[in-house]
């Protein structure tokens, strides 16, 4: 369910799950200005939990602690006129992290090779700062939200299907029933664990293929 901006209502709604978005840029009036506009964001139930940094470095920090970040919003040119480049380099290629979503936004497009950088630094959208406004930030803000919840959705599955193969292989070792019902039993727990994670999602994306069908 999405939910676009409207007047702040005294009886606001209390969120029991988040997405966190992280904020790249050294300048404060930016911060401000997207916690604004996307303070009412609305996305599968969820509301958007925000994350500031003001360089590349701090972001980096920041995000070797926290690495459940769904979307960043990138500055190219902070200590550096690369440091936003620099951190996406890092994130990708050190860091291994492919999934949080990155919108690159930067005030001097003139030196920045964008078609360059999308492909080099695995950006996923660009915009200018010029673009700005309402309507421009929220969508590329949820277009990467849903893309974000289908990546991690896929690589949940993953996981679950070869931990499915793993215990199976295991189990077909076992000829003792008391080491077969331990690891029975460790399997189920694990696979179970996964599952409750993840439910909300399979019955969106299970919902959705019927509707599909439907039509």
């Amino acid at each position: 369910m999405i939910k676009f901006y409207k007047p702040e209502n005294k009886n606001k709604k209390e969120y029991t799950e988040s997405w966190k978005v992280l904020i790249v840029d050294d300048e404060k009036d930016v911060h401000l200005l997207t916690r604004t506009v996307l303070r009412d964001l609305e996305f599968e139930d969820k509301n958007i939990v925000f994350s500031s940094a003001y360089s590349g470095k701090e972001a980096l920090a920041m995000i070797k602690k926290e690495n459940d970040f769904a979307v960043i919003l990138l500055d190219v040119i902070m200590e550096t006129d690369d440091a936003g480049l620099v951190f996406a380099s890092k994130l990708r290629n050190e860091l291994k992290n492919h999934s949080t979503r990155i919108i690159l936004r930067t005030g001097q497009t003139g030196d920045v090779p964008i078609k360059e950088v999308i492909i080099k630094y695995d950006i996923n959208d660009y915009k200018e700062k010029t673009q700005l406004n309402t309507s421009n930030l929220y969508i590329s803000v949820l277009l990467a939200l849903r893309s974000y919840k289908d990546i991690k959705l896929i690589i949940n599955k993953n996981i679950y299907l070869k931990n499915i193969i793993s215990f199976t292989k295991e189990l077909n070792k076992q000829k003792d029933i008391n080491n077969f019902i331990n690891i029975l039993s460790s399997s189920l727990i694990s696979l179970l664990f996964l599952e409750k994670n993840n439910i909300k999602e399979y019955i969106y994306t299970y919902k959705r293929n019927i509707d599909f069908s439907i039509e």
